[in-house]
């Protein structure tokens, strides 16, 4: 006897004739169904459900931009299908880990690596640049100051996060400590740094980042 032969028409519960057994089409079609048949809806559609297993879609949002996580777990999922996702509306996607912009439109078809997690950014326009504006001279034992900007094809910007790296002479490197992630509201940021009195003369490298679409924007000055 099913225990839970009472709920059966409560228009709260959903109640099956057998264990729900992830590994079988059946049931995770069965639960598709119902699922959809309650008004519940996925953070993102694919055609591949619920034939694929083992991923998991997570949305986060802020001003209009949605950032989604696509997450593989690879104890439940061994096949090497790429799977088509589609967005709730048309946008500008990004593929942030690699920087790399998708164009403008309203699904995409790619691979989750076993184990991993692709982000896609989803934004109403397209970054165009990063505008750096900053002095090119700097005393030693003084601030750097620099305006730093999102320059968008269509509206104003929401808020972004800037990758900001102070990069010393003849060095494509720089240490934890002139590196640093900043919010931008509104895509914008006025950045200072105190330039160490001992830091070594020469020419310095600004390097941004904009963690949201891959965009990189240099400025040189010269520490005197």
């Amino acid at each position: 006897v099913n225990p839970f032969a009472a709920f059966r028409n409560h228009p709260r519960f959903i109640v099956t004739e057998k264990p729900f057994d992830e590994r079988e089409p059946e049931c995770r079609s069965e639960l598709l169904k119902n699922l959809l048949r309650t008004g519940g809806k996925p953070v993102l559609a694919s055609p591949q459900v619920p034939q694929l297993i083992g991923r998991e879609a997570m949305c986060f949002s802020r001003d209009g931009l949605k950032i989604f996580a696509l997450t593989r777990n690879p104890s439940r999922s061994e096949d090497s299908a790429k799977q088509t996702f589609i967005f709730p509306e048309q946008g500008n996607i990004y593929e942030l880990r690699q920087g790399k912009f998708l164009g403008n439109c309203s699904q995409v078809t790619l691979d989750i690596p076993r184990g991993e997690t692709v982000l896609l950014g989803h934004y109403p326009y397209r970054i165009t640049s990063l505008e750096v504006v900053a002095p090119s001279k700097v005393k030693a034992g003084t601030d750097l100051h620099a305006r730093i900007a999102v320059c968008s094809d269509s509206g104003p910007a929401g808020t972004h996060i800037f990758n900001i790296k102070i990069i010393p002479p003849g060095n494509n490197q720089t240490t934890r400590l002139m590196s640093r992630n900043e919010t931008a509201p509104a895509g914008h940021l006025n950045f200072n740094f105190r330039m160490a009195q001992n830091d070594p003369p020469g020419l310095w490298k600004l390097q941004v980042k904009d963690i949201m679409s891959g965009t990189i924007c240099e400025h040189n000055f010269v520490l005197d």
